[in-house]
């Protein structure tokens, strides 16, 4: 008998219409043959429902996540849908952040995800730079302004961090309210986007010199394997939103050669295993790290629930990994619905 597996994405940030892209492509890796899919979105006002494919734009069923009576499942006219596990697509705030993590928890329900305290932990990035810190791992130089007025976070950011800067919400990726600053008169104009995209904390970071972006792919249905071969090369520019999603970016995204770099992978794979474990990572994350032209390895971020959509370096890099394509979604529902999960 097929496992129902709920694929739970859209959400209430700013990052729902690319969760609906991971989600949808996600579905398409799905075994069908074992799995049967139950597509739940939750609407851009917080709302939970059954829909009948991840395209489908009607409204769909009301549901939520219940645990009654020692039944968990989702809670639909009157009536428990039984689940085998839930799989979270949710990128930034309201998804990425513990939140759903919560409601699934309190359910009883297995889910493919962080627990509560670490998808807590590793959305705000402010938290992550200090963990990486505690390891001795390298960082760029930084400030955290939270609810701060433009001139008073600038003239700490200029005494601590100076010019290049980068400035960006310190809950929030997909590179919304991301802004590189050259000068002070660039400062106020990013400070106040930043600062507008929710819950007032900003990070003002030292714009790095890098060579490229190295980006790990973690992946764990059991045992922990890194792929340590993501790399960006943007020479130069801003890897914002649109080089990200776009087919047509001239940003390079691609996993590194085997000879390329291999002083730089090894660093960036041990220390990706330090903060999984300090931090307690498991399934998956992509842990990014910048690669200066003097071969320094400084640590960016975590993205604990990393894009999934058709032009995202996570699925490629499980193929670096010697996974088919998709492979490595199917093994880590088996690994979720086969033993207690989350519970």
């Amino acid at each position: 008998m097929k496992k129902s597996i709920a694929l739970i994405y859209g959400g209430e940030g700013c990052e729902r219409e690319i969760s609906i892209k991971s989600a949808e492509n996600l579905a398409s890796y799905i075994d069908g043959n074992q799995y049967k899919i139950l597509p739940i979105e939750i609407s851009k006002s917080g709302d939970w429902y059954l829909r009948k494919s991840v395209c489908e734009k009607k409204d769909g069923i009301p549901v939520y996540p219940v645990f009654v009576d020692g039944v968990s499942g989702f809670l639909a006219n009157g009536a428990i849908i039984h689940i085998d596990g839930a799989i979270i697509c949710l990128h930034g705030d309201f998804g990425e952040d513990g939140a759903v993590q919560g409601a699934l928890k309190t359910a009883h329900i297995k889910y493919l995800g962080q627990e509560v305290i670490t998808a807590a932990i590793t959305s705000d990035k402010a938290f992550t730079k200090l963990a990486a810190e505690r390891l001795g791992i390298p960082t760029a130089k930084w400030e955290l302004c939270v609810d701060e007025e433009p001139k008073s976070a600038r003239l700490r950011a200029e005494k601590s961090v100076g010019y290049p800067m980068f400035i960006k919400p310190a809950r929030l990726g997909s590179s919304f309210g991301a802004h590189p600053v050259l000068s002070r008169e660039d400062f106020d104009t990013a400070y106040l986007d930043a600062q507008s995209m929710g819950c007032g904390r900003v990070l003002i970071e030292e714009l790095v010199d890098i060579s490229y972006e190295l980006e790990c792919a973690l992946f764990d249905d059991g045992v922990r394997i890194i792929s340590p071969n993501g790399k960006i090369l943007s020479n130069g520019a801003f890897y914002d939103f649109e080089a990200k999603y776009s087919k047509d970016s001239n940003i390079e995204a691609s996993a590194l050669k085997a000879e390329d770099g291999e002083k730089e992978r090894a660093e960036a794979k041990r220390n990706s295993n330090l903060l999984a474990d300090f931090i307690g990572l498991k399934y998956l994350s992509r842990i990014d790290f910048f690669v200066t032209a003097d071969k320094r390895v400084i640590f960016n971020e975590i993205n604990t629930i990393p894009g999934m959509t058709k032009t995202s370096l996570y699925p490629k890099l499980t193929e670096n990994l010697g996974m088919r394509q998709g492979e490595f979604i199917n093994r880590l529902i088996k690994e979720v619905t086969g033993n207690d999960g989350n519970l």
